[in-house]
C-alpha cells in the first residue's frame, strides 16, 4: 500500500468483519483435525464428530495463508512474508504475526522448539520457537543455487537429514540435502514452472507437478519412473497417498477443478485410479491434502468450498443370471435372462423378474439369492408382465400387462410377502404400453397410470389403497389426453391432500387433473413449459390446502418448479425454471436442498444443485441400458441398478462422509470474481435478508445472509450466458440483472412455506441484432402503482427507457436518449416530487442529466439534450450513489478512476436543476473506487481496488474519512448494505465476500 494514502488505515476497530468466504489457499489433515488457510484466516475443524468447527481466527493482517505444519500441539503458518506459530486449542494463547524479508515458499518443523522456513530465493532458515515470546535465527542454508522458486517443500527425515525439494520457476525440480547444503538432483523432465513438488516420508520417492499439466514420479536416485497425463490445465497441489512394496498412489489437483488418484505399479505411465471431475465451481481448486491412515482427502478452491471426501468405493454389486440361481440352487432355463428388477430400501430386498416369470429374491439380512413362489401367481403368467414398477414407500413392486390386469408384489411390516392381484374391468381389449406409479406415503395410496398408443383410449388411472399391511385395489378413473398425438405420459404425480394429478410427457408438455367422481377426467391445465426434451419426473415438494408445489425435472436439463392453486380456476404457473450441463432423470427435496440424480457422459450422478455439489456417481458407460433408480430421503442413498452384459450391477450412491453435510465443511461462493451484490431486507424484525450476487461465471445466486454474517445460498441460475455486470433489487418481488451480449433480464421471487425464496426469469430485453456485442453496464428503477420504470446504460454510449408491468410482465422500450462517444458506466432514477430525471455517469469523467418527466408522467419521448453535464472526474466515473437528504435536495457521492472521492448536490428549485460540487478528496484511495453503499444516514461505505473499505461522513456536504481498513477480498469491485434486525451489515465482494459490521451511533462519531 503506497505510504502516500493518508487514508488507508483509521480507527479500523470500528468496522468488524463478520465472515469471510474467499480462495482456500492451504490445507492440512493431520489426525482428526482439518486446518484450513482460508486466506489470513486460520479454520480447525474437528472431524471426529460433526466437522465442527473448534477454531476460526484471523492470524495475518494482510496476507494469505499459504503453507501449514503440524508438530504435535503446534501449528505452524505461513504466507507471503508473513509467519506465525500457535496452539490453537490452548487456552490464552496470543498469536504473534513474524515477518522476513523473502517470500515464504514453505514451512517445516525440524523438532517441537524448531522450524525451517524455505524462501523464494531457495534458502532455508533454521529458527528456534522454543520461546513464544522471542523467536532466533539460528542458521541460514543454501545450496549455492539460488534460483527463484515457485513451489517447494521440506522432508525432515530426522534431525540430522532434511531433505529441500525447490520447484523453480524455469529451471526444473532442484532436491538438495539441508546438512550438506549439496545439490542431489537436478529434474528437467516437466516444462514450464514447477508448481508442486514433495519427497514421501522415507524419502524413497519424488513427485512433482508443473505447467505442462502432468505429475511425475521419480525414485529418490532421480530415476523418472513414471508420468500422469490427464489434467486439463495447470496442477497445483500434490501430495503421497500411500507407499508400500506394492505400489505408490499419488493424489493430484488443479485448475480443472477436478481431483485424480494415480497408482504406480512399474509402468512408465501412471494409472488412474479416480477422477473427481467437476470437485469444485468455476476454476481452480488451489489446496489439497490426504491422511494416508484414514484414507481421506480434503480440497479448498477459489469457490470458497472446503470439501473432504473418504477414499472407499461406493457399494456395489455385479451379479449374473447364473450365479442368482446357482444362489437359489436352479437351473438356467433356455434362453432365460434377466428382464426386470427393482430395489426397496427398508427391508433391504432386490427383487428380480426373468424372461420366463421367474421371480428371484435377495434379502440382506439372509445374505443370498433364493427363487420366490407365490401360489395364485404363475410363472407363466408372470412371463407376458412386461412392465414392472417399484414403490419403494410402501414396500411393493407392481407388474402389468399389455391387458392392463396388474399384481401387486408387497412385503409387509415382518417382511413377509404378500400378493394382490387386479384384473382390468373394461369389457373391450387393451394395449397397455407404458405404467407410470406414484405414491402418497402418508395417505397410504399409491396410484398407477396406465396408457395405451390407441389415440382414441383415454389414461387409466388406477388407485390401490394400503389396509393393515397390504395394498388393495380401489378406485379406477380415465384421464382425457390433451392431444393423443403428442401427449405421450412419461412422468406422473398425485397430490391427494388438494386431489391434483400432475402429469408430464414428451417435449415438455404438461397438464393438471383434478380429481372428481366423474369417471372421466378432463385436463384443467394443458401447457409446453419450454423447448425441452422429455418430462422425467414429477414430484411435490411443497404443498398446503389450495396450493401445491411441484418439482419438474427434464431429460435434457432443466428442472421447474410449479405452482398450482385452486380457486375460481385452477391455474398453474412457473415459479422457478433453471437448467443444468447434465441430463436429469429425477430430483427431489431433502431439508430444503434439491436433490437431482441423472447421466452425464459415461456415468450416473447425484447431485446436490442446492450446494452445487456432486454427492457420488457410478461409471456406468452411459444411459442407453435398462436401469432402474430406488431413493431413500434419510439418510440420503440412492440405489441405482441397471444390465450390463447380462449382468445386473447395482450401486448404492450416498455421500462417502456424511449425510449430514456430504463433506460440504465450508459452503463457499462464486468459482470466479463476484462483479454485484444486491441485499434486500425482509423485515425489521428478520434475523436474516435477501443476498444475490452476480458473477462472471454468467451465473445468479440466490440465498440468505444472516445477522452474523453467514451466508445460506439456495439457487444458482444459468439463465445468462455471458459474465454478469449488475444486478439490483426492483422491490421485495422483483428483481433484475444485466450483463453483456444486451441481456438485461427481470426476475420474480416467490416466498414458499418453508422459507425457501424461489426466482425465476419472467421477461428480458429483445435484442437488435442477431449478434449482440454490448454490455448493459448499469440500470434504475422507479417503482409505480402498475410497475418500473428501468433506466438502462449500454456501452455504445445509448440510454435506453423500459417499461416492466408487474401484473402481465410486460417489458417495452419507451426511448432511447444517445450520450456521445464514450462508455456509460452508471445510471440513477432521480424524483423531485412530480418531476423525474435520469443521471449518467460515464467514462469521461461527466456527471449527465436529462428530463424524463415527460415519457414518465405523459407517455412523450423525453428531449435528448441533457440539462446538465458536469464534469467531476478527470477520467471515468467507476462509483456513484445518490441519495436525499436533509435539505431536499440529492448527495451524489462520486468515485473514479482518478482515485478522488467527490460529493455533490443535486436540487431542484423554482423550475431549475442545479449540481454543485460540494466537497473534493483528491487522495480519497490509493486506487480506482469502484463501489459506493449506503452505510447510514449520514454515512457511505467506499471500496476500491487497493483492498481498503472506508466510512465516510457526508454531513454538512463534506467528506471525512472517519473509518478504513483492509479486506483480503482481492479484485474488490462491489459492495451493498442494509440492516438486518437492527444491526448494520455490508457485504463486499470480488474475489470472495467480506461481510462486515460497524457502529453508526454518536459514540462512534464522537472519536472523530
Amino acid at each position: 500500500m503506497p505510504s502516500g494514502n493518508p487514508v488507508s488505515s483509521v480507527s479500523e476497530e470500528f468496522l468488524k468483519e463478520l465472515e469471510h468466504y474467499g480462495p482456500v489457499t492451504a490445507i492440512k489433515v493431520h489426525k482428526s483435525l482439518i486446518i484450513v488457510g482460508y486466506g489470513p484466516i486460520l479454520k480447525i475443524f474437528n472431524r471426529d464428530g460433526n466437522d465442527e468447527l473448534i477454531f476460526s481466527q484471523q492470524i495475518f493482517k494482510r496476507n494469505k495463508i499459504h503453507s501449514i505444519a503440524v508438530n504435535n500441539d503446534r501449528i505452524a503458518i505461513a504466507g507471503a512474508r508473513s509467519f506465525a506459530v500457535l496452539e490453537p486449542l490452548k487456552q490464552g494463547y496470543a498469536v504473534q504475526e513474524r515477518a522476513i524479508n523473502e517470500w515464504i515458499v514453505a514451512v517445516e518443523f525440524l523438532n517441537n522448539d524448531t522450524i525451517l522456513v524455505l524462501t523464494s530465493h531457495n534458502e532455508v532458515l533454521e529458527i528456534d520457537i522454543a520461546d513464544c515470546e522471542n523467536f532466533r535465527m539460528l542458521s541460514k542454508y543454501h545450496c549455492n543455487e539460488k534460483s527463484i522458486l515457485y513451489s517447494g517443500s521440506i522432508r525432515v527425515i530426522n534431525d540430522n537429514v532434511v531433505y529441500v525439494s525447490a520447484g523453480t520457476v524455469m529451471d526444473g525440480v532442484l532436491i538438495w540435502d539441508l546438512r550438506r547444503k549439496e545439490i542431489l538432483h537436478n529434474l528437467r523432465d516437466h516444462e514450464g514452472s514447477i508448481f508442486g513438488v514433495k519427497i514421501n516420508a522415507s524419502g524413497k520417492f519424488i513427485i512433482s507437478c508443473s505447467d505442462d499439466r502432468s505429475v511425475k514420479l521419480y525414485s529418490f536416485d532421480g530415476t523418472l519412473l513414471a508420468s500422469g497425463w490427464g489434467h486439463g490445465s495447470r496442477i497445483w497441489s500434490l501430495e503421497f497417498l500411500s507407499v508400500s512394496d506394492q505400489s505408490v498412489k499419488i493424489f493430484s489437483c488443479g485448475e480443472d477443478c477436478a481431483v485424480r488418484l494415480w497408482e504406480y505399479h512399474g509402468e512408465h505411465t501412471l494409472r488412474q485410479l479416480m477422477l473427481f471431475d467437476h470437485h469444485h465451481s468455476g476454476k481452480h481448486i488451489w489446496s489439497g491434502d490426504v491422511d494416508t491412515n484414514s484414507g481421506i482427502f480434503v480440497t479448498g478452491g477459489a469457490d470458497g468450498k472446503v470439501r473432504a471426501e473418504a477414499l472407499k468405493e461406493e457399494p456395489t454389486m455385479t451379479i449374473s443370471l447364473e450365479e442368482i440361481a446357482a444362489q437359489a440352487e436352479v437351473d438356467v432355463l433356455t434362453k432365460e435372462s434377466i428382464r426386470s428388477f427393482g430395489i426397496l430400501n427398508l427391508p433391504g430386498i432386490t427383487l428380480v423378474v426373468t424372461t420366463k416369470g421367474r421371480l428371484f429374491l435377495h434379502h440382506e439380512n439372509v445374505g443370498r439369492w433364493s427363487r420366490l413362489s407365490i401360489d395364485s401367481l404363475a410363472e407363466h403368467e408372470i412371463a407376458h408382465y412386461t412392465l414392472f414398477k417399484t414403490v419403494c414407500e410402501l414396500n411393493a413392486f407392481i407388474v402389468c400387462n399389455n391387458d392392463g390386469d396388474m399384481h401387486v408384489i408387497g412385503f409387509d411390516s415382518k417382511c413377509q410377502v404378500y400378493h394382490v392381484a387386479r384384473k382390468n374391468p373394461s369389457p373391450g381389449p387393451k394395449k397397455i404400453i407404458n405404467m407410470l406409479v406414484s405414491s402418497s406415503t402418508g395417505h397410504g395410496r399409491v396410484f398407477v397410470l396406465l396408457n395405451s398408443p390407441i389415440l382414441s383410449e383415454p389414461m387409466d388411472l388406477v388407485t390401490f389403497v394400503k389396509t393393515g399391511d397390504r395394498l388393495e385395489p380401489d378406485l379406477s378413473q380415465c384421464l382425457q389426453k390433451t392431444d393423443p398425438r403428442t401427449f405421450i405420459p412419461t412422468s406422473f404425480h398425485v397430490d391427494w391432500k388438494n386431489h391434483l394429478v400432475f402429469v408430464g410427457s414428451r417435449h415438455a408438455n404438461f397438464a393438471v387433473y383434478e380429481i372428481t367422481p366423474e369417471q372421466t377426467l378432463l385436463p384443467k391445465v394443458s401447457k409446453k413449459l419450454c423447448n425441452g426434451d422429455t418430462i422425467t419426473s414429477l414430484s411435490l415438494v411443497d404443498g398446503e390446502e389450495g396450493r401445491s408445489i411441484v418439482l419438474v425435472t427434464l431429460r435434457d436439463g432443466f428442472y421447474i418448479l410449479m405452482e398450482t392453486c385452486i380457486g375460481h380456476k385452477l391455474q398453474s404457473k412457473i415459479i422457478l425454471k433453471n437448467k443444468i450441463s447434465r441430463n436429469i432423470e429425477g430430483g427431489f427435496m431433502k431439508s430444503n436442498q434439491l436433490i437431482l440424480y441423472g447421466f452425464r457422459s459415461s456415468c450416473f450422478y447425484l447431485w446436490n444443485e442446492t450446494k452445487q455439489i456432486e454427492i457420488a456417481k457410478d461409471f456406468c458407460k452411459g444411459g442407453h441400458r435398462h436401469w432402474e433408480v430406488s431413493v431413500h430421503i434419510n439418510p440420503l442413498q440412492l440405489h441405482f441398478s441397471y444390465l450390463t452384459q447380462g449382468c445386473l450391477r447395482i450401486s448404492t450412491l450416498e455421500s462417502s462422509w456424511n449425510s449430514i453435510n456430504q463433506g460440504l465443511l465450508v459452503e463457499g461462493t462464486h468459482g470466479r470474481e463476484i462483479r454485484d451484490v444486491a441485499l434486500h431486507q425482509e423485515s425489521e424484525n428478520s434475523a436474516c435478508c435477501l443476498f444475490v450476487s452476480a458473477s462472471e461465471d454468467a451465473r445468479i445466486k440466490v440465498g440468505k445472509l444472516y445477522k452474523d454474517g453467514k451466508m445460506s445460498y439456495q439457487w444458482t441460475m444459468n439463465n445468462h450466458i455471458s459474465g454478469l455486470q449488475r444486478v439490483a433489487f426492483l422491490n421485495g418481488d422483483f428483481l433484475a440483472s444485466s450483463a453483456a451480449n444486451e441481456e438485461l433480464l427481470i426476475w420474480k421471487l416467490t416466498r414458499l412455506r418453508n422459507e425457501i425464496v424461489v426466482i425465476n426469469e419472467v421477461n428480458r430485453v429483445q435484442v437488435a441484432g442477431e449478434h449482440p456485442d454490448l454490455r448493459v453496464m448499469d440500470f434504475a428503477s422507479k417503482e409505480t402503482s402498475s410497475g418500473f420504470w428501468i433506466a438502462a446504460a449500454y456501452s455504445n454510449s445509448i440510454v435506453k427507457i423500459f417499461f416492466f408491468n408487474k401484473e402481465d410482465l410486460q417489458l417495452q422500450e419507451k426511448a432511447c436518449i444517445p450520450y456521445g462517444s464514450v462508455c456509460i458506466l452508471n445510471i440513477h432514477l432521480l424524483s423531485f416530487g412530480t418531476q423525474d430525471f435520469v443521471m449518467t455517469g460515464t467514462s469521461d469523467g461527466n456527471l449527465t442529466i436529462w428530463d424524463l418527466s415527460s415519457l414518465i408522467q405523459c407517455n412523450l419521448a423525453p428531449p435528448h439534450e441533457p440539462i446538465v453535464k458536469q464534469q467531476v472526474h478527470q477520467s471515468g466515473v467507476k462509483a456513484v450513489l445518490p441519495f436525499f437528504n436533509e435539505f431536499g435536495a440529492y448527495t451524489v457521492v462520486t468515485g473514479g478512476d482518478d482515485n478522488s472521492l467527490i460529493s455533490s448536490q443535486v436540487s431542484y428549485e423554482s423550475g431549475k436543476l442545479e449540481l454543485v460540487t460540494t466537497a473534493f478528496v483528491e487522495r480519497a484511495a490509493s486506487a480506482t473506487i469502484v463501489s459506493i453503499s449506503r452505510a447510514a444516514d449520514n454515512q457511505v461505505l467506499v471500496t476500491s481496488v487497493d483492498q481498503i473499505v472506508r466510512v465516510w461522513d457526508t454531513r454538512l456536504l463534506s467528506l471525512n474519512c472517519i473509518c478504513a481498513k483492509y479486506t483480503t477480498v482481492a479484485d474488490t469491485g462491489c459492495s451493498d448494505t442494509t440492516i438486518i434486525d437492527g444491526r448494520r451489515v455490508g457485504v463486499v465482494a470480488g474475489a470472495g465476500v467480506s461481510v462486515f459490521t460497524w457502529d453508526d451511533t454518536k459514540s462512534f462519531m464522537s472519536s472523530f
